[in-house]
């Protein structure tokens, strides 16, 4: 087994998971990887793509980085746009790659290493866990964000609406009324390259910049990943217009058997005519009707309004591992581990 840099994701072999296998996740791919890479990488940080392989030829198990040299630092390949951080080709993840990337990292002589957002549930973050731990790095786990998602269980739209509160049934259905005798009404779902793919990418930017949400870091990335995921086939990119313009916009990720919620918008001076939440009922309908999904996830977040769609909550843990074999290891062991003992220590207060 050897791990070695690869300067860049076109020099890895093909053998990223496909959409038909169910744990495919799109944000372990190398065009998830890739696109991150190229529209939002901080300046600081320095693209590291460990590629693990056995001698026979197979793909093997690639861990995209960003190392901060500096501060010998070295973290996954993730930002705030990241629901979920994997290494590409996920179910090459025995202990034996896992066990010739740490001693590689160890040998490089990071300090500390940090990988978040992780599916605590599975292999890879206990076998990580566990790799780092026999090969001398003291390693901790810490929680990231909840997620809400929804086990579909085989059905239709139909019996997943009659499920949901009446209240909101209600008020998705006399809005959806409203808006269809308002002027120039369209509900459109745009998934292939073209020009109503471009339009509807504006139409989101448009709605964006009304909406109440900060203005993007990044501005390539979403538009970056509307054209990559339409190219495979992933993208549902839903818009809601009037004669006056866009007024909600919502971009869904299909996949495998997930669909992914990854942002929702709508224009704040509109926001009573209950938009966001027709489309959104729109997308479900598209999703589990016709794409015949097994999973919707809202991704990033304990929103209230998230409970009123989905069943299910689970919590995205980090991994965080000091080196001690580094002074930078030492020192953020002392100031992790040693907070956590002084809170526990300290006396409380007298009342």
């Amino acid at each position: 087994m050897t791990t070695q840099l690869v300067r860049s994701f076109d020099e890895l072999p093909v053998g990223t998971a496909q959409t038909a296998d169910p744990s495919f996740d799109v944000h372990c791919t190398v065009d998830w990887f890739r696109l991150l890479s190229t529209t939002a990488l901080q300046p600081a940080a320095a693209l590291r793509i460990y590629r693990i392989a056995s001698s026979d030829d197979q793909p093997g198990l690639c861990i995209p980085c960003l190392a901060i040299c500096q501060r010998r630092y070295l973290t996954a390949l993730s930002n705030f746009y990241t629901p979920l951080f994997g290494p590409v080709n996920n179910a090459g993840a025995t202990p034996d790659h896992l066990d010739s990337w740490a001693r590689a990292i160890t040998a490089e002589g990071w300090a500390v290493l940090d990988l978040r957002p992780l599916d605590r549930d599975a292999e890879f973050f206990h076998r990580t866990l566990a790799t780092l731990r026999k090969t001398g790095w003291w390693a901790d786990h810490y929680f990231c964000f909840g997620n809400w998602f929804l086990k579909v269980n085989g059905r239709g739209f139909a019996d997943y609406w009659a499920d949901r509160s009446s209240r909101m049934r209600n008020t998705i259905l006399r809005a959806r009324r409203r808006l269809a005798k308002m002027p120039g009404f369209q509900l459109e779902i745009a998934q292939t390259p073209g020009p109503a793919l471009e339009m509807a990418i504006t139409d989101y930017q448009t709605v964006y910049a009304r909406s109440w949400k900060k203005p993007e870091p990044f501005p390539d990335f979403i538009p970056g990943l509307c054209r990559r995921a339409a190219d495979r086939g992933w993208l549902r990119l839903g818009v809601i217009r009037l004669e006056s313009g866009p007024i909600a916009a919502q971009l869904w990720l299909c996949a495998g058997q997930t669909a992914s919620i990854v942002k929702l918008a709508h224009d704040e001076a509109r926001a009573k005519l209950g938009a966001g939440s027709v489309l959104t009922a729109a997308l479900m309908e598209q999703v589990l009707d016709v794409d015949r999904v097994q999973v919707v996830d809202y991704l990033i977040g304990d929103d209230a309004y998230k409970r009123e769609w989905m069943s299910h909550r689970r919590e995205r843990r980090g991994i965080i591992a000091f080196n001690p074999r580094t002074l930078g290891g030492i020192a953020g062991a002392l100031q992790h581990f040693g907070g956590r003992i002084w809170r526990r220590l300290r006396p409380l207060p007298r009342i």
